[in-house]
């Protein structure tokens, strides 16, 4: 009986740090790594002949030897040559070398992924042409359309239109509820917006706490007519925000009175109870205070319904204090409602929930703790990080706001990091058998990723 012959081995070197591709290499004593070194080299800089002479020494008869060849990020060649924007390379690699045109790095990404956040329009196409998967998503969730629509280029609508039509999800969700078109709108990417639409991609899909017609009030008149041409709904209620009370924030006029034509009510209230108008007149946004005045009902609390009358009723100590305690309710009720939803393990939604609870306390470890959490089950590492570093600031003498800035860290795959963030936690709690356990586990990880 035949054995099944062993697995490649696979190869790791250190070239780059931090995550730049574009640094000096360092190459290894070892004779073995040298070579793999200077194969990924000689990808990234366009080098044919030496990727030649190097993909001869290394291919020795295992098949995907050289698919195994990786930095320590997990990147092989095709990665490198498809970051360059070098189409050439990117078929030699593919076609006559057979790299995995697939492959995955540490993080989930392909080389399609490099080539689109890169702008790298020609080698992007190659590659979708060429037998890519278009439903392949990285870590994050975030599929080639979430890349496509986020970063204006030229070529951008023909690519996207290439990605839809070879099956890509026009409505994919990344781990964190972002859509390509709440990116693209976002962004700003008015082109991407419009090709999206054109495929059907819902303008009402609400999977985050926000809609892609809230976003494009705070800024982009272009993008909201794209939006309400295509069935969006000017009324859609995300949370008490609305698209109308997203213009009066900004204080986009002309959104407004688009919007009020379209058939936005003006009296439709946010989570605190207020009117546009009356957010209009907190803000002080006189031209919007003056367009939605004619056109809100009068409120019955307040007798003299006058623009004057309006704007000494809300700077009343009655009003501060009323929406003071509407605040402080709107606050304990979106703690419940987070914990309702992570405790139904919808940790996206848990995290927009307790964003409401942090705009009306920004300086609550507890909540970044909470919200960092949610970010570390939903996949998203940098947004868990950015909130327990917070955290730490707030209380640097809190076990648990490291033990969360390790398990961001952990996430994002600096083991390093990670081991520091939690031996501090175990510093402060050296009980702990959770923490024990992770520093274990990083330290672990650490070695692993440094071995050859």
């Amino acid at each position: 009986m035949s054995k099944t012959p062993p697995a490649p081995p696979r190869f790791y070197y250190a070239p780059w740090r931090n995550g730049d591709m574009d640094g000096t290499i360092v190459c290894s004593s070892h004779p073995g790594i040298c070579k793999c070194t200077m194969f990924l080299n000689a990808a990234r800089c366009r080098e044919m002949k030496l990727v030649k002479k190097f993909a001869a020494k290394l291919q020795v008869g295992a098949q995907g030897t050289l698919d195994n060849i990786r930095d320590k990020e997990g990147r092989t060649a095709l990665h490198f040559a498809a970051r360059a924007g070098n189409t050439f390379m990117c078929k030699y690699l593919v076609n006559h070398l057979k790299l995995d045109i697939n492959a995955q790095d540490e993080e989930g990404n392909t080389p399609l992924h490099y080539a689109i956040q890169e702008k790298r329009l020609q080698a992007a196409l190659y590659l979708v042409n060429n037998g890519v998967d278009v439903a392949k998503a990285n870590k994050e969730g975030l599929t080639y359309l979430h890349y496509a629509t986020h970063n204006a280029f030229s070529g951008q609508k023909e690519l996207i239109q290439l990605l839809i039509s070879r099956g890509a999800e026009v409505d994919a969700c990344s781990n964190d509820q972002w859509t390509p078109l709440l990116f693209a709108t976002l962004y700003r990417s008015i082109e991407a917006v419009e090709v999206l639409l054109q495929n059907n991609a819902n303008p009402n899909l609400v999977v985050r706490p926000i809609a892609p017609l809230i976003v494009s009030s705070w800024y982009s008149y272009e993008i909201t007519d794209l939006l309400v041409k295509a069935g969006g709904d000017p009324n859609i209620n995300v949370d008490g925000s609305t698209p109308l009370q997203g213009a009066v924030a900004y204080e986009q006029v002309e959104i407004i009175t688009y919007l009020l034509k379209a058939g936005a009510d003006p009296n439709i209230a946010d989570v605190t109870g207020l009117t546009p108008l009356e957010n209009a007149v907190n803000l002080r946004h006189l031209k919007a205070l003056a367009v939605l005045f004619p056109v809100t009902k009068p409120i019955p609390s307040i007798s003299d319904w006058s623009v004057d009358g309006l704007v000494k009723y809300v700077d009343s100590e009655e009003s501060k204090q009323l929406r003071a305690n509407v605040r402080k309710e709107v606050f304990h009720k979106s703690k419940l409602h987070a914990e309702d939803a992570f405790e139904r393990k919808n940790y996206a939604i848990a995290a927009g929930w307790y964003n409401t609870a942090i705009k009306e306390s920004p300086c609550d470890a507890t909540l970044l703790s909470r919200r960092s959490l949610c970010y570390s089950l939903a996949g998203c590492g940098n947004a868990a990080l950015s909130d327990a570093q917070a955290c730490v600031c707030l209380r640097p003498d809190w076990p648990i706001a490291h033990y969360q800035e390790g398990v961001a860290w952990r996430l994002l795959k600096n083991y390093p990091n990670a081991e520091r963030s939690f031996s501090r936690a175990l510093a402060l709690d050296p009980g702990n058998r959770e923490m024990q356990e992770a520093v274990r586990e990083a330290v672990e990880a650490e070695m692993g990723a440094l071995r050859v």
